[in-house]
């Protein structure tokens, strides 16, 4: 097998066969959960499946380091466990919370995606990525993200701080 800094390029893979060698998958998977069970941090929403916590999580990640969202992260789920709480929760007070975070655009969107689910969607934060990047700040990233951690659905959730390519 190659190393787990291999680059694979489309033309490792056999002309007409639209996937990688499945031994090769099951390789990498098992070297990339091995080295996350050595390198992960701890926080708070790697430690749920629950829709709401995570949608939180991502919107509040966006454009902030982890350990940064963390304290107030938790401070927003203890205060706001629902998303009939966060909704009822007057607009200023939400925003006042998120300061921190700065970019005032997160408490806007929060709610407003909040609102959006308890309208459309019955209170369930919906489970398709279509269905999420309907809501209000919410873009592939986070939609992926909820549906692979919220939903065990097989999405790749890839970002910028994850994978750089340049191409010369």
């Amino acid at each position: 097998m190659p190393a787990l800094n291999t680059v694979v390029f489309c033309s490792d893979i056999e002309p007409g066969s639209k996937h990688l060698d499945a031994a090769k998958i099951r390789w990498f998977q098992r070297r990339l959960k091995a080295w996350a069970r050595q390198n992960s941090r701890d926080f708070p929403w790697r430690r749920t499946c629950e829709p709401y916590a995570i949608l939180v999580a991502e919107l509040l990640l966006q454009k902030t380091t982890a350990a940064t969202v963390a304290p107030i992260y938790q401070e927003v789920v203890d205060r706001y466990p629902t998303l009939s709480d966060l909704a009822a929760a007057p607009a200023a007070e939400v925003a006042s919370l998120l300061q921190l975070l700065g970019l005032f655009f997160r408490a806007q969107k929060l709610r407003e995606s909040v609102l959006v689910i308890l309208e459309n969607y019955q209170g369930n934060v919906p489970r398709t990525e279509a269905q999420l990047l309907e809501l209000p700040g919410v873009g592939k990233y986070i939609a992926r993200s909820v549906c692979a951690n919220a939903f065990g659905q097989p999405k790749a959730v890839i970002d910028t701080n994850t994978v750089q390519l340049r191409l010369k």
